[in-house]
């Protein structure tokens, strides 16, 4: 069997080495000429090795900046369906929540407008993160209505999503959820909480959940890695008379 090209090796190589993480997400990987000396490489094939990688989004290259780890090549940890009320909920029960504190707020006219909410209301929110297959793949903060007077102890060590255990203590149900999806970067603080990167992309959701009567009475405001979340919905096209 023909030899892979040296590029093609070296770039194997690193490749097991960001995913055994000797390099780790936002940390750099050696120069070209570094790696020239290391592994007895020609500059064009550490190039080319580089530029494998890059294809493949597991590092980004900025001139004067280095080379910068931007994705463990790990397959997403969650894997979303684009379809109804039905699939949204569900990704409460397969991304479990674990609370990490809980506060208090009024909302500010800047913090009503990023959520879709009224400026002045006030919510008891639960900060977080969605744990799926052991691992952390989102920092959340879950806003509840103070209309319904949940307190914080009501939601500790529940079994249950907040949605379905709101509706089994209080009685108020979800009928309808408004999604809202945008692209930004993780902060400092997300990062820690979920191990990753500060400042890499990450893809964030907004959901507002409404109950029968058209108010308004959960908020989860979720930043996923982009590397640990994938939106996934399959069109089906109709056959039939014209």
């Amino acid at each position: 069997m023909p030899r892979k090209p040296r590029y093609i090796e070296l770039a194997a190589t690193l490749r097991k080495q960001i995913a055994g993480g000797e390099y780790a997400l936002g940390e750099q990987l050696p120069t070209e000429h570094q790696l020239c000396e290391a592994h007895t490489v020609s500059r064009y094939t550490a190039r080319a090795a580089l530029q494998v990688l890059e294809d493949e989004g597991l590092i980004e290259r900025k001139p004067g900046l280095g080379t910068t780890v931007n994705s463990t090549g790990e397959s997403s940890a969650y894997t979303q369906m684009l379809g109804g009320l039905d699939d949204l909920l569900q990704y409460a029960h397969q991304a479990r929540l674990k609370t990490l504190s809980t506060e208090t707020v009024t909302l500010t006219q800047t913090q009503a407008r990023r959520l879709g909410a009224p400026r002045g209301s006030r919510w008891l929110v639960l900060h977080g993160v969605r744990v799926a297959k052991d691992k952390a793949i989102a920092a959340t903060s879950i806003y509840v209505s103070d209309v319904i007077g949940a307190k914080p102890n009501d939601f500790k060590n529940a079994a249950k999503a907040v949605t379905e255990h709101i509706e089994a203590c209080y009685g108020v149900g979800v009928s309808a959820i408004k999604q809202r999806i945008v692209a930004d970067a993780l902060s400092a603080e997300d990062a820690s909480k979920v191990n990753a990167a500060a400042g890499q992309p990450a893809l964030r959701t907004t959901r507002r959940y409404y109950d029968a009567a058209e108010r308004l009475f959960v908020i989860s405001d979720t930043r996923h890695p982009s590397d640990r979340f994938v939106y996934e919905m399959a069109y089906k096209r109709k056959v039939g008379p014209k």
